[in-house]
């Protein structure tokens, strides 16, 4: 017999005391058969051999058990690698390929850039199996092959074209531009029907332009204004000065006689005394209507002393003046006086 626990044994002994009842029973047995209420005894080799049994069955769960519980094996834990040990050098070096720049010297480290032809590198260390170089890069460090570099910057090879091709290529262009397609003959004909239908519409677009210039010169024509004496310097003066505000786009003078009396008293009075005073103390402005003036001496022509007036500021800002709608001249000539001819201009509104 196998060995058995304390506890286990002591089952086994009060199992072997009872008997074993097969049926089924109420609490109190009542209505049930009387065969069903028999008592069937067991032989002790019947109960051993089902605890012996059961006894199997309680050691195969206990072991089971205990290969659960039991503590996993330890993993085995990888030796490191060795750490690439790299001579420090100061080198430059040239790419002889385009290939990957790498964060670590191994194959499959990180892609930090890419080298390419030609291009030149500072190597600041060589791997001792002289597999890697250390080089700088945007302000670091990276590692590329050895095998890459060179110290001699390789050529940069420019393939030529050669006469035979060159030949080729011309003639192949001059019968290309022979050729016309009828795809090319349509749309020329298009462009050229374009053409003629645009220089028809500029011609048919510069009529009404020109029409427009003839009213407005015959609005200026229109404009109600006086004009001196016809033959006269003065009439020759006024001809030069409104010529020159239509130039500048300004509306023309109208002759105003009482000007032309102001300016023809300012003319001899300047023969004497060469200013903007008068010689009785007072000034130009005295006169009645007169808000500008020009005077002149010395000038033998209308068209000398406009000449001179328009080449001084103050002068053509009093000819073209906006503002101003009316003017009178003068002009005085005394041989005995200094310069002779004096010229008297007025302006007003």
């Amino acid at each position: 017999m196998k060995m058995m626990s304390k506890g286990f044994k002591r089952t086994l002994a009060l199992l072997a005391a009872s008997t074993i009842v097969f049926g089924a029973c109420s609490l109190d047995g009542a209505g049930l058969p009387e065969e069903a209420l028999t008592a069937t005894p067991v032989s002790h080799e019947t109960i051993e051999k089902t605890f012996l049994s059961v006894q199997d069955l309680f050691e195969e769960q206990q072991a089971s058990k205990n290969e659960v519980e039991a503590p996993a094996a330890e993993e085995e834990i990888a030796e490191p690698e060795e750490e690439t040990v790299f001579v420090s050098e100061d080198l430059t070096r040239y790419a002889t390929a385009e290939f990957s720049i790498r964060t670590t010297p191994e194959s499959d480290g990180h892609v930090a850039g890419t080298m390419y032809y030609g291009k030149e590198v500072h190597v600041t260390g060589i791997s001792e199996d002289g597999q890697w170089s250390r080089i700088e890069f945007l302000g670091g460090e990276a590692y590329v092959m050895s095998a890459c570099l060179t110290e001699e910057k390789p050529e940069i090879i420019v393939t030529e074209e050669t006469e035979a091709e060159e030949t080729e290529a011309e003639e192949t262009a001059a019968t290309t531009e022979q050729t016309e397609t009828p795809a090319q003959t349509e749309a020329d004909e298009e462009e050229q029907a374009y053409v003629e239908t645009y220089e028809e519409e500029e011609v048919v677009y510069d009529e009404p332009e020109y029409v427009e210039e003839e009213e407005e010169e015959e609005e200026d024509e229109s404009y109600d204004i006086d004009y001196p004496s016809s033959g006269t310097i003065e009439y020759e003066l006024f001809i030069l000065v409104n010529e020159a505000r239509e130039d500048a786009g300004l509306h023309p003078y109208s002759w105003s006689w009482s000007l032309a009396d102001a300016a023809e008293i300012r003319a001899e009075e300047i023969s004497d005394y060469f200013s903007h005073d008068r010689p009785d103390g007072g000034d130009c402005f005295d006169l009645s209507g007169v808000y500008a003036e020009n005077i002149a001496a010395g000038q033998s022509s209308a068209q000398e002393v406009f000449d001179d007036w328009m080449n001084s500021d103050g002068h053509r800002a009093n000819i073209l003046d906006p503002d101003y709608e009316t003017c009178g001249f003068a002009f005085y000539e005394d041989s005995d006086c200094e310069y002779e001819y004096y010229w008297a201009q007025e302006f007003g509104y």
